[in-house]
């Protein structure tokens, strides 16, 4: 019996665990689908046609062979498939990548995370022992609370551009008195 070797076997799978763009984007949007109750766990190739269709809308007709392709490659670590059911389901693995991509998201976009941090540590805080409670419940949210600002300043720059364009394109708007806001 041989040991496993992660980096070979990470080298000959690597393509099949993280898959390109397009193909991850299918699988999210079945993960989608199923988070807002458009799918039962199972589903059909129909179902993942659809969600094939969305994510590469800019096709302008069918691709039923690159379709089967794509479903093919998808059951080695993501989709599992009920021959005599004729149904799909996710892989526990995609399940857990699915999830994990959305907790990272969440945790990085939701804009009121920091103030969750922040009074989670508030309560933490013990005044007789203000050297161990900096050491321990501070320093362990010092990455955390970075990241949200870091995010919250990605967001703020996004909305103020995003209010640019749409003032500068709006003719009803006098572009002189506003120029004078930024």
């Amino acid at each position: 019996m041989s040991v496993f070797n992660l980096y070979n076997g990470i080298e000959q799978e690597l393509h099949f665990l993280l898959l390109k763009r397009g193909m991850m984007l299918i699988v999210f949007h079945l993960y989608h689908r199923m988070k807002e109750h458009e799918l039962e766990r199972t589903f059909t190739e129909e179902d993942i046609k659809k969600s094939i269709r969305a994510v590469h809308s800019h096709l302008k007709t069918e691709q039923s062979e690159q379709w089967n392709q794509v479903i093919w490659v998808l059951q080695k670590y993501f989709l599992w498939r009920d021959v005599e059911q004729g149904t799909y389901c996710f892989r526990a693995y995609a399940q857990q990548l699915c999830e994990g991509v959305e907790k990272v998201l969440y945790d990085t976009f939701s804009p009121t995370q920091i103030e969750k941090y922040f009074k989670y540590i508030q309560n933490l805080l013990d005044v007789n022992d203000f050297e161990g409670w900096y050491q321990t419940a501070f320093n362990s949210y010092v990455g955390k609370v970075s990241l949200q600002i870091s995010t919250l300043d990605c967001q703020v720059v996004a909305a103020v551009a995003d209010f640019k364009n749409k003032i500068s394109a709006d003719e009803s708007y006098d572009v002189v008195v506003l120029k004078g806001i930024f």
